[in-house]
């Protein structure tokens, strides 16, 4: 079993490549606390965010992180 740091570490690098590029952004938390559960699920997860961050980008012109911060 890895430990939490080794896991970190690995994240990191997976989640670097990303469009993720703030590690204190909601999104990057929450794909690095999945990992600590399963690394191919928040794999799988932010392979999915940045899709749908590309249909709404598209569509509105927002990022997740306004979609986020937006009030409703």
């Amino acid at each position: 079993m890895k430990s939490a740091s080794t896991l970190k570490v690995h994240t990191n690098k997976t989640f670097s490549k990303s469009f993720i590029q703030n590690e204190n952004s909601i999104v990057y938390k929450y794909l690095t606390n999945v990992a600590m559960m399963s690394e191919s699920t928040a794999i799988k997860y932010n392979e999915r965010l940045k899709k749908f961050e590309m249909f709404v980008s598209e569509l509105y012109g927002l990022s997740i992180i306004d979609i986020h911060s937006g009030d409703s």
